[in-house]
């Protein structure tokens, strides 16, 4: 959908500065903060990038409502996504630079807490493995299969060793991802309306495109 101004809504990507109140389902008090951009993620910043996120979305989602309702071309009602979050922040008085580099430092850590999340759940297979693999060896008596198994033994203590020295975080990005894992529901609130509005759109582009092929072929 090139050209379509539907706010594509990165889970990852949503943070917060400000001052005033949240609008909306955001409806928090944000502080407020200087327009340079940010040196540490903090909970101000992620709860104004879901409020600027949310305002984005719910001004798309009004646009798709009236173009389903009223009909005519969703491409010139709907905002491309960059100029949907720059009306949104300037709505709500926050400077957009400041919006934009939290945003990118949000979807960031939390791509990062994804690989962790993985490889959390890899560990504990490695884990187990290693247990069974421990166990086979303690009942194997010919030399040949002990080795073999020893060595499979020895691969995955070295994988577990690795995870465990890539899941130590330095304390200032530990304590930014603590601050984002505090706002997941939201931005999964926030992910589920922009795929619903990628589903509308579609819809109202199918409609249309039929609507044009059937005048066409009048």
């Amino acid at each position: 959908m090139r050209g379509l101004a539907v706010p594509v809504v990165l889970i990852a990507a949503v943070t917060t500065w400000g001052c005033g109140k949240v609008p909306g389902r955001a409806g928090q008090a944000v502080t407020p903060a200087a327009t340079a951009a940010p040196t540490k993620l903090t909970p101000a910043d992620v709860r104004l990038v879901v409020a600027v996120r949310d305002k984005s979305l719910t001004r798309t989602e009004e646009a798709v409502a009236a173009a389903e309702r009223d009909g005519g071309d969703v491409m010139t009602r709907v905002q491309e996504l960059s100029a949907a979050e720059r009306d949104a922040a300037l709505a709500l008085g926050f400077d957009y630079r400041r919006y934009a580099v939290a945003r990118d430092e949000v979807s960031r850590l939390l791509t990062r807490q994804r690989r962790r999340d993985d490889a959390q759940l890899l560990s504990l297979e490695l884990s187990r493995a290693r247990d069974d693999l421990a166990t086979q060896r303690e009942a194997v008596r010919d030399p040949a299969n002990r080795q073999f198994i020893e060595a499979q033994l020895a691969s995955v203590e070295r994988q577990l060793a690795e995870l465990e020295r890539e899941s130590v975080l330095p304390p200032a990005e530990a304590e930014a991802l603590a601050v984002v894992r505090g706002v997941r529901a939201e931005l999964a609130e926030l992910q589920g309306r922009q795929e619903q509005l990628q589903r509308r759109v579609k819809a109202l582009l199918a409609r249309t495109q039929a609507g044009s092929g059937a005048a066409a072929a009048r």
